[in-house]
């Protein structure tokens, strides 16, 4: 029997909510790590937000996180880290910008650790805020002592953005997604947000070391995800599959679209259907 690298994002992947996890998918999951393969999480959160669901999986593999910029085990030493950073000179100056801009709140993250400004945070946040370690405020001077492994900014308006974007841009070593969202009508947020993150943190770089790691060819690896973050992911993946009615369906080239949406429990479907067997 082959053993296959089952790998997937979280949010809108297996996650329909925030703090929503289906027990077919659990049980899926727990079937095929009984059968021999390998699972594993890769995620936009830290691992100290996503720990519950590691934990109810029952895993004790590798992880990636924050898009693939943290890639470790947390309880095998053996395992080579991989941890890539915003160099701290140049997140000093996107963080005074953001000051003198009022682009609050804005936040920075490394691995578990959360320096967070005052504002508006929206649900997201406000448990990412809870789930954080350590919590720190950030310094009024925008110096961390640190790289930070990204960094998440609420601009007030395009022309904030398209300056920030060009800040971005000029220092050839970072990359930014601008995203909308649908802000509370009554908590004033601007409804935009920008990633701002090294180049180098893909989440198919880090799906890569993983199943080497694990000995796994990438045409055996099976990779679920939903949006822009997913795509390289998507793409490496011998199956790779875009989670039904979500941008990655559209936009990913993945190679395969599940059956099924993520509240339907479409990875759950292939992992029963494909890797285990078992028609329903």
């Amino acid at each position: 029997m082959k053993k296959y690298l089952i790998i997937f994002d979280l949010d809108g992947t297996v996650l329909p909510t925030l703090k929503e996890l289906n027990d077919r998918t659990v049980e899926a999951v727990k079937a095929a790590r009984a059968a021999g393969h390998i699972v594993c999480i890769s995620s936009a959160r830290p691992f100290s937000m996503f720990r519950w669901v590691y934990d109810r999986m029952g895993l004790d593999t590798a992880i990636s996180t924050i898009n693939g910029a943290h890639v470790y085990h947390p309880s095998d030493p053996s395992f080579p880290e991989i941890e890539i950073t915003v160099p701290q000179d140049v997140a000093t100056k996107i963080f005074n910008f953001c000051a003198a801009e009022d682009c609050n709140p804005y936040y920075a993250e490394k691995r578990d650790k959360l320096w967070y400004t005052d504002g508006i945070h929206n649900g997201y946040y406000r448990e990412h805020i809870k789930a954080a370690d350590p919590l720190v405020p950030m310094p009024k001077d925008g110096m961390l002592g640190v790289g930070v492994s990204r960094i998440i900014v609420n601009p007030t308006s395009r022309e904030v953005i398209e300056r920030l974007r060009t800040m971005v841009e000029d220092t050839g070593v970072l990359t930014c997604t601008v995203w909308e969202y649908e802000p509370s009508p009554t908590n004033g947020a601007s409804g935009i947000r920008m990633s701002i993150a090294p180049k180098q943190a893909d989440k198919g770089e880090a799906m890569k070391h993983i199943a080497a790691f694990y000995g796994i060819p990438l045409e055996e690896c099976y990779a679920f995800g939903d949006m822009w973050n997913d795509f390289g992911m998507l793409r490496a993946a011998g199956h790779g599959y875009a989670l039904k009615g979500s941008d990655a369906e559209y936009e990913s080239g993945a190679r395969f679209v599940t059956r099924y949406t993520c509240e339907e429990c479409g990875v759950a479907d292939i992992i029963e259907r494909e890797i285990l067997g078992i028609q329903k």
